[in-house]
């Protein structure tokens, strides 16, 4: 077994905990026979589907966050990763979203979307997303099959798509690996697009990206938008880019 196989053992038997894969892998533990059969036995072990810390095409952009993933399993396109991403996302719906479907039509194969798959207006980003064959990247809070099971078949099928978990397939959600997934989707975006924010609900996305220096864009609907939930103009008065459109970060 060479490293990159014995840290993604302690990966799928530490279900992607990252302090306990950290302390297995200073102790050096044995594999067991059982837990290493099941290893071998996973789809994603199989097919090699995943992307360790050793490895040289680990995306270097991760190692300038706090405690970076060991292990990154992904499905789909992985040449999106070679691409200037941007993190888009919001979590209230909002009153201009046909400006913001237009805007992303400007955008040319160069770019890549990240997103979180929310409900709400993430999914109705990534169906448009797809629908305008858009490059997209979906950052994971629990294993890809397990995702499988909640997410619609035809992203899975869509081929300009990357799904990236730091959790092993069958792996369940919690709300530690939500807040976990935060500071992957800042390590491999150039910046992050709030098209609108609930209240303080985004402040641990925000504040992962401001931790490595990355810009915090906020689209502003002042003159739209009624709802006093969206925090969006709070956020531009405490110091984050203000945009009126997205197209204004084409050159950015």
């Amino acid at each position: 077994m060479n490293k990159e196989e014995y840290l993604a053992y302690l990966s799928y038997i530490n279900n992607g905990k990252w302090h306990q894969i950290y302390n297995d892998l200073k102790s050096q533990i044995t594999c067991q026979k059982t837990k290493y059969a099941d290893f071998c036995s996973d789809q994603a072990i199989k097919n090699k589907s995943y992307i360790t810390i050793f490895d040289s095409d680990y995306p270097l952009y991760c190692n300038n966050v706090w405690n970076p993933p060991f292990v990154l399993y992904y499905y789909g396109n992985k040449q999106l990763l070679k691409h200037k991403i941007i993190m888009i996302t919001g979590n209230i719906s909002i009153s201009n979203i046909i400006e913001v479907k237009d805007s992303i039509e400007n955008f040319s194969k160069e770019y890549v979307f990240c997103n979180e798959a929310w409900k709400g207006l993430d999914i109705q980003l990534i169906d448009y997303l797809i629908s305008k064959n858009k490059n997209i990247i979906i950052i994971l809070a629990c294993g890809i099959e397990y995702a499988k099971n909640s997410l619609p078949k035809k992203w899975f099928d869509y081929s300009n798509l990357l799904f990236i978990s730091e959790y092993p397939s069958n792996y369940h959600t919690s709300k530690i690996t939500l807040k976990a997934r935060n500071r992957i989707s800042a390590a491999i975006s150039n910046y992050l697009v709030l098209l609108s924010c609930y209240k303080s609900t985004m402040n641990n996305l925000i504040d992962q990206f401001l931790n490595i220096g990355k810009e915090v864009y906020c689209l502003d609907d002042t003159q739209n938008n009624l709802n006093e939930d969206n925090f969006n103009k709070n956020l531009i008065n405490e110091g984050a880019g203000k945009i009126t459109s997205i197209t204004d970060l084409i050159l950015k």
